[in-house]
């Protein structure tokens, strides 16, 4: 692969282009990130519905003063980046919200089940 800076490598598209790139976050941008969402949560930035209009580009602000030189901005990078944890956050809430019949561990962590569902689940 080749890389295009600290974070981005080649590869190829969802329309077979060879010259698209897919940007791939290191740990530093997603701390970043997470520290300014805190910042615009804690601004007023979130409603019950979710953010205000704008929130992106708040955070690509936020996001510069955590890592000065830092190149991702609100459209692409953080709307894609929000759009992937939602997805993730809602798996794991429904898998956490015992419908799926695993258990969450709060000591080690990590999701739990007994024997039986696990044979299941690898099957």
């Amino acid at each position: 692969q080749n890389f295009h800076g600290p974070s981005m490598t080649s590869g190829t598209g969802k329309e077979g282009d060879a010259t698209s790139k897919r940007r791939v976050w290191t740990s530093a941008e997603e701390n970043a990130l997470i520290n300014a969402l805190k910042d615009i949560v804690t601004e007023g930035w979130k409603t019950e519905n979710g953010f205000r209009m704008g929130y992106a580009f708040q955070l690509e602000t936020k996001m510069k003063t955590y890592l000065p030189g830092c190149e991702i901005h609100a459209d692409p990078h953080i709307t894609s980046k929000m759009h992937v944890w939602k997805k993730t956050y809602a798996s794991l809430a429904n898998i956490k919200s015992n419908k799926s019949g695993l258990g969450w561990n709060d000591v080690s962590k990590s999701f739990s089940c007994d024997d039986d569902k696990y044979q299941s689940l690898m099957k």
